[in-house]
């Protein structure tokens, strides 16, 4: 003999305690979410409308406002066409200097001012580099110049004159530049 007990046949089957209620009427729902459709924030939203904030939060980031967005997007896709339409058509026929600007500056072609910045600081880079590197260029062109004078034993007059200017001179038995010696008094 098989013994069922109520309890086992109910376990499967879940009831809430109490149906949820909305306890917010629905025009004050509506006036909530146009409140916040148009920019009010949500402690002023419940300021006006009596209503604790968490509430109002609850409406506002609830099911209702995400198919308002939802709907409200999809008639701004469905405006592409007619907007990209007007926008050739500003850019053809009239002319329009300042809606070409702003196009070229939203799709990235003209640079931020933080880009703007950020380039210059990259060329000014990419100058000292080079700089570096052509006096890195000269200075090993000097040395093997210096060195072949010295395996020839051919003096450099031309050299030697413009090191002085700069207060260094040749030594070739070394083969380096090397400060002029000041001269002291006695």
């Amino acid at each position: 003999m098989r013994t069922t007990s109520s309890f086992a046949t109910g376990a499967d089957q879940l009831k809430p305690a109490k149906k949820t209620r909305n306890r917010v009427p629905p025009p004050q729902r509506e006036r909530i979410l146009q409140k916040h459709v148009t920019g009010k924030s949500i402690i002023a939203i419940s300021k006006e409308e009596h209503r604790n904030r968490e509430t109002v939060s609850k409406i506002v980031h609830g099911p209702e406002m995400q198919n308002l967005v939802r709907e409200m997007r999809e008639r701004l896709f469905g405006l592409a066409p007619d907007a990209i339409s007007a926008v050739e058509h500003a850019l053809a026929e009239q002319k329009d200097g300042r809606l070409a600007f702003q196009l070229l500056s939203s799709i990235g072609v003209i640079p931020s001012p933080e880009e703007k910045a950020l380039l210059i600081v990259q060329q000014t880079e990419t100058v000292t580099d080079e700089d570096a590197g052509v006096k890195k260029i000269m200075a090993n062109f000097i040395n093997i110049i210096i060195e072949r004078g010295k395996i020839y034993g051919c003096p450099m007059p031309e050299l030697e004159e413009g090191l002085k200017e700069v207060g260094g001179r040749i030594n070739y038995e070394t083969g380096k530049i090397e400060p002029l010696k000041k001269k002291t008094a006695t």
